[in-house]
């Protein structure tokens, strides 16, 4: 895959678990799919266009699968979702650190969760406007991590002195280093796999209910 800083794109939906074991991750993500028809790639070349299609939907229909780095297995989904059951059973599997991180440029959209051996140990959310243009406010949850400030995210000095803070892909990617993750990394020779899911059916149904609630509006992007 010729390409690099794939965390660069304007909006970009992703998780990482902590784990060298690649084939063991494509194997739990299939057993979270259980109960779906799943269609598998390999040898993914390149961006497949239904990872810039962002469905409005509880779970991804689109994820592709690879190894980042030799401790960090890298997931590209579709959607909106911050699937904190997967997240969970993923870090619990795992017993490691599982992230998910999501990011819009144009509503300055920004989202990181931190999991680690199956519990939610930090959730930020940067917030923005509803559809009729009133605040929302962002979510901070968990303790603050050894090398946080006052407040999540990236500190500057506002023109009257005070101190002010912003959580942005910056901060993302700044947050990842201390955990020994480069999102920024050259993915140019990822040896990449790709998972289509269809959609519809009970199974779908029974899982949305679960997962619906951490679904970012889509006027929230756009």
């Amino acid at each position: 895959m010729k390409q690099n800083k794939v965390y660069k794109m304007t909006t970009f939906t992703c998780f990482y678990i902590n784990s060298g074991d690649l084939e063991k991750v494509k194997s739990v993500i299939l057993s979270l799919l259980e109960g779906f028809d799943c269609t598998i790639e390999r040898d993914v070349e390149g961006l497949p266009s239904c990872l810039g299609q962002k469905i409005n939907t509880a779970l991804p229909s689109c994820l592709l699968i690879g190894k980042c780095e030799p401790e960090w297995i890298v997931i590209h989904y579709n959607n909106f979702s911050s699937l904190e059951s997967w997240m969970k059973e993923l870090s619990r599997v795992f017993d490691a650190y599982a992230m998910v991180t999501i990011y819009d440029s144009i509503s300055m959209y920004a989202y990181l969760g931190i999991y680690k051996s199956g519990q939610k140990i930090r959730e930020i959310d940067s917030g923005d406007v509803d559809k009729d243009g009133k605040d929302i406010e962002g979510v901070n949850f968990g303790e603050k991590l050894d090398f946080e400030s006052e407040q999540p995210g990236i500190s500057f000095k506002r023109f009257d002195g005070e101190t002010s803070y912003y959580f942005d892909d910056e901060s993302i990617i700044l947050y990842a280093k201390h955990f020994g993750l480069n999102v920024e990394a050259d993915h140019s020779d990822v040896n990449w796999t790709l998972i289509r899911v269809k959609r519809g059916g009970a199974e779908e149904h029974r899982l949305s209910l679960e997962a619906k609630r951490s679904i970012k509006p889509w006027w929230r992007f756009w």
